[in-house]
């Protein structure tokens, strides 16, 4: 069993190296049995940017970058898709018997209106598919998944590709359609690309996500 290493952003978070590793509900659920927190999609990028922009020296830099070349970095942050183009985007939403979020719109809208900072909403429109640095940072999906700081994290984690970014989402729904997302890098044309993915089934076992640590817990 490889040994487990806590490391800390330099805004403070603390997760654990190496992941957890199968499908969007076996990760979480595992993070959970432990007691720990699961990542959201804010605290995905901010990890990310720590070993790629903040840290490119530390040893797991270059783990992480493989990670994301190899397997979806999941997040615990889900969509709620509706048929004319709204969508609903949560932190760690209870999980069903199937493995997806449980997400009904009823629900979200009255945490929306109740400012509860755990619920987002993006409206028709936005971009997606591949598109610049700088219109990853600002586009309004992105900033519902991992809000504004963390756009633009992910615009300079892209900026470190020799491709443009790519925006995975559905579109032209015909019914609320519920998904899970992730962060990855894709080899397209022989060359790295980072894709930013909210639209995600969530049951393919190429995924793994960190546990993020309470500073009470974490190692002496």
């Amino acid at each position: 069993m490889k040994a487990k290493i806590q490391l800390t952003t330099s805004s403070g978070l603390i997760f654990e190296h190496p992941p957890y590793t199968g499908t969007h509900t076996e990760c979480m659920h595992q993070i959970k049995r432990a007691g720990e927190q699961t990542p959201t999609y804010s605290q995905v990028a901010d990890i990310v940017y720590e070993s790629v922009i903040q840290d490119p020296n530390n040893p797991y830099s270059k783990k992480i970058r493989q990670i994301m070349k190899n397997f979806w970095l999941r997040a615990d942050t889900s969509l709620l898709y509706l048929p004319d183009g709204r969508v609903y985007v949560q932190d760690r939403p209870i999980l069903g018997s199937d493995g997806l979020p449980i997400m009904k719109e009823s629900e979200l809208e009255a945490k929306l209106q109740a400012k509860d900072p755990s619920v987002r909403f993006v409206e028709p429109g936005f971009k997606r598919g591949q598109q610049t640095v700088f219109d990853l940072a600002k586009d309004p999906y992105v900033i519902a998944l991992a809000g504004e700081k963390g756009a633009m994290q992910l615009a300079e984690i892209a900026s470190t590709y020799k491709n443009k970014p790519f925006v995975f989402s559905l579109e032209n729904v015909r019914e609320p359609t519920t998904k899970v997302s992730a962060l990855d890098v894709n080899n397209w044309n022989f060359s790295g690309r980072l894709v930013v993915v909210g639209s995600n089934h969530g049951y393919y076992r190429e995924g793994c996500a960190f546990r993020v640590i309470s500073k009470s817990r974490q190692y002496k």
